[in-house]
């Protein structure tokens, strides 16, 4: 995770690079296992609603684990004109939490979109729903909090194109 703060100077030689698994106090080793790469090659990042909250989702190897985490930075440091203020600059700190852990989903749940880009949608109650297209229908899994449901689709064709099954799923996946 990068943040660029738009009210200042961007350089990319001084932004700073956040590692999230380790900023949630886990990283390490990365072992493999057998799996399923679409598991871990698609982190994702979200909004969450006006405030300035970001939802970042992703997989720690080393964990086994799918995270969903918040990402909030300090407010209320005081005025950046004083010059007096030496908490002004904290304001670039992220103060990362986590919102959901879950098992990996592919490879347990009967979806293994190995050669599909996975997309993530974040819900209003911060699980995850994951959705791919595997050419014939966009399949999705989803994160009820406890487990992952096995893998449905919706199958394309003339009726539903591929914006129409995600704008089903989108919905679908708001009320996760």
């Amino acid at each position: 995770y990068a943040p660029i703060f738009l009210d200042e100077e961007i350089s990319t030689a001084n932004q700073t690079i956040y590692d999230l698994p380790v900023a949630i106090g886990g990283g390490g080793p990365t072992p493999y296992d057998d799996i399923p790469s679409a598991a871990y090659r698609y982190p994702a990042l979200q909004l969450q609603g006006p405030g300035g909250s970001v939802l970042a989702s992703f997989v720690d190897l080393n964990a086994h684990k799918h995270y969903v985490v918040r990402i909030d930075f300090p407010t209320n440091l005081g005025d950046p004109s004083d010059s007096k203020n030496m908490t002004w600059e904290r304001r670039h700190i992220p103060v990362v939490g986590i919102a959901v852990f879950a098992p990996i989903a592919f490879g347990k749940a009967g979806a293994n979109p190995e050669s599909a880009p996975v997309g993530t949608i974040i819900g209003s109650s911060l699980n995850p729903t994951l959705y791919w297209n595997d050419g014939k229908a966009v399949r999705y899994v989803r994160f009820d909090g406890k487990a992952w449901s096995e893998a449905r689709g919706l199958a394309l064709g003339d009726s539903l194109s591929f914006d129409g099954a995600l704008r089903l799923i989108e919905g679908m996946a708001a009320r996760n």
